[in-house]
């Protein structure tokens, strides 16, 4: 959840500024200057993290903003239809631009598909411009600016949103769901609050294409996108620093930032899977990646007040502040029972073909059960241990010798 905290709270903050719930805001906060500073470190901070995807959708969100302040002025005295077709044309690829982004891999900038992308974003953008500044300053009606550039532009329907702009609303939320199921990243995340923002953006555009409105309208929700994406980006860089890929469990980093905040009392129990160097062996490293993430769900639901982390390879640790070893020993002793009773189904592995089958791991799992368990140690800070450091090391030496007592039991250090 609290992935999703920050990115909507942005997006009600520019909903609140919107509707004036909390009074006018000044101008000056919503300008092109402001704006630009917080496009051009959002930008800075995609590069030097390698997100090509963010500084693709930076870029244009950027060029969004300039094109509505330049058109704003150029459209001046043109009548609405012209305007509104500065909305559907922004609006058609802000959102179809988005609607690609979860089947994009990262890339690196100076890279074959980084300048292809970004030259591809540049000409949408001059194509846009073109077809623009034909309907502008010449007067030109939309029907015959979609003569003269071809089937772009027709009679757009007096609808609160015309056609185009809305089927390209539902083809990008389509997308952005789909990239959020399979990859539930910060990123993702993000994405589905930019998509609001755009949506929310070309409203208040198209209602406002018949005066300034066209361009004070946005401007709430194109600044709250790129606060959005520096938010996403910003948190995507805490994930990689204190979340295991593979579980999503805390790591290390974040169980060495937990330890020094702890009080006066406290327990710890280190985890192990019993014979998992076996398992890989047997049946596969994919097979291992699975039975690594069953037992780290397994692990964050252990009661107690219990937080459970990714220590390293087969290895988590259990952290109980405030807790005693005779407050948390029934609860491990739950979980261990809950790990050995539960059985492991194997999913079917990608097989490969030719030779190669024949040396790959994993392969006579297909279709089966495994049990699988787990061996604890468990130790509480005392005048012995009297630092997160002993306390660890007391649990550690108490997991060695619950494997050397026969695995899949509990062992308790006071």
């Amino acid at each position: 959840m609290r992935r999703f905290f920050v990115p909507f709270s942005i997006l009600i903050a520019a909903l609140a500024v919107d509707r004036e719930w909390f009074g006018s805001i000044p101008p000056s906060w919503l300008s092109l200057p402001i704006w630009r500073l917080v496009f051009g470190l959002v930008f800075l901070v995609a590069w030097r993290f390698r997100r090509g995807r963010a500084a693709l959708l930076m870029l244009t969100v950027a060029a969004i903003v300039e094109a509505t302040q330049a058109w704003g002025l150029t459209l001046g005295n043109t009548p609405p239809s012209q305007r509104g077709a500065a909305v559907v044309l922004l609006g058609t690829a802000w959102l179809l631009w988005l609607a690609l982004l979860p089947w994009l891999s990262e890339w690196r900038f100076l890279s074959w598909p980084g300048v292809w992308r970004f030259a591809a974003l540049a000409v949408t953008g001059l194509t846009i411009g073109n077809i623009l500044t034909a309907a502008g300053p010449y007067g030109l009606t939309l029907r015959q600016v979609a003569l003269r550039h071809g089937p772009i532009i027709a009679d757009w329907p007096a609808a609160p949103l015309p056609h185009l702009l809305s089927a390209a609303c539902f083809l990008s939320l389509v997308s952005l769901l789909w990239g959020y199921l399979k990859r539930p990243w910060p990123f993702e995340v993000g994405l589905l609050a930019i998509w609001l923002c755009a949506s929310l953006a070309c409203l208040r555009a198209w209602q406002g294409r018949g005066g300034i409105a066209f361009v004070e309208g946005p401007r709430p929700f194109l600044l709250a996108a790129g606060l959005i994406l520096g938010s996403s980006l910003v948190e995507g860089a805490f994930s990689l620093a204190f979340e295991d890929g593979l579980t999503s469990l805390p790591a290390r980093r974040a169980l060495e930032e937990s330890l020094l905040q702890l009080g006066p009392r406290y327990s710890l129990a280190m985890v192990d899977i019993d014979h998992f160097k076996k398992l890989n062996d047997r049946h596969g490293h994919e097979v291992g990646d699975q039975v690594l993430r069953m037992v780290a769900g397994m692990l964050r639901s252990v009661g107690g007040g219990g937080e459970a982390f990714r220590y390293g390879g087969e290895e988590f640790t259990i952290l109980f502040p405030g807790k005693g070893l005779e407050e948390v020993e029934p609860h491990l002793e739950t979980l261990r029972r809950q790990i050995a009773e539960r059985r492991f189904a194997v999913r079917s592995p990608g097989r490969p073909r030719g030779k190669k089958a024949q040396g790959s791991r994993g392969q006579g799992a297909q279709g089966k059960t495994l049990r699988v368990t787990v061996s604890l140690g468990a130790a509480q800070r005392s005048q012995r241990a009297g630092s997160p450091e002993m306390v660890m090391k007391a649990a550690d030496k108490a997991l060695y010798r619950s494997k050397k007592g026969g695995r899949n039991r509990l062992t308790t250090t006071r």
